[in-house]
């Protein structure tokens, strides 16, 4: 059985992740891999059981990591990415947004879990301002 999930996805070497959802994470990734170069994925959220709630989540995420959009603070690498769902690797910014998706009062999630390079792959970053990329 598929688990629908947001995911969080990254390339070694690259100082940026990537969102997305699915309803299989593994084939997700396989075919990521095959168009573009080796990812890893370093954390995802199991959606609830509403039929639209991937889309929905994801929609959400986009929206709350808005202000950590990579074309808003490194637009060189961002255009050499293949997609445009691609952030800085702010930790907090991540596990807040994702936080908040499992609870308030309609939550989209039913949890979410790190994998062992989350924190590798990921940054703590300056609460405001310009973040140097």
């Amino acid at each position: 059985m598929a688990i629908r999930c947001v995911y969080v996805e990254a390339r070694l070497g690259t100082r940026a992740v990537r969102i997305g959802q699915t309803e299989d994470l593994l084939q997700r990734v396989r075919r990521f891999e095959s168009r573009h170069l080796p990812i890893e994925v370093i954390l995802y959220g199991e959606c609830i059981t509403w039929e639209a709630a991937p889309e929905t989540a994801e929609a959400k995420i986009f929206r709350l990591l808005a202000d950590i959009h990579l074309a808003r603070h490194n637009p060189g690498l961002y255009v050499q990415l293949p997609t445009y769902d691609w952030y800085l690797p702010d930790r907090h910014r991540i596990l807040n947004a994702f936080s908040r998706l499992c609870n308030g009062e309609f939550p989209l999630l039913r949890g979410f879990y790190r994998m062992p390079l989350f924190e590798r792959l990921t940054k703590i970053y300056p609460p405001l301002g310009r973040y140097s990329a």
